[in-house]
């Protein structure tokens, strides 16, 4: 896997096939081998496929920014509603 990452940019984009990335099934070896210090989310739909990236990362304790200027969601509501559940997981 990691010969085929090129460490020459400082970003990797994850197609995944629905809104969760985390059934991606080399997520995990991609964060084992780039071992990111922080990760910018960004997006649609916010309440989906955002907010499944962002509990994930809670749980594997990777520091991560909500890029809000690039995540659109199809249901505000539900989004505001998932926004305050990730607060109340990292304990704001």
């Amino acid at each position: 896997m990691r010969e085929s990452l090129d460490f020459t940019h400082q970003e990797v984009l994850l197609e995944v096939p629905g809104f969760d990335p985390w059934e991606h099934p080399q997520l995990g070896t991609v964060l084992e081998v780039i071992a990111p210090l922080r990760v910018l989310l960004c997006g649609l739909p916010g309440e989906l496929s955002v907010a499944a990236a962002a509990r994930g990362l809670i749980r594997h304790e990777i520091s991560f920014e909500l890029l809000e200027e690039a995540i659109r969601a199809r249901d505000p509501r539900r989004w505001l509603e998932a926004k305050d559940e990730l607060r109340r997981m990292l304990k704001f």
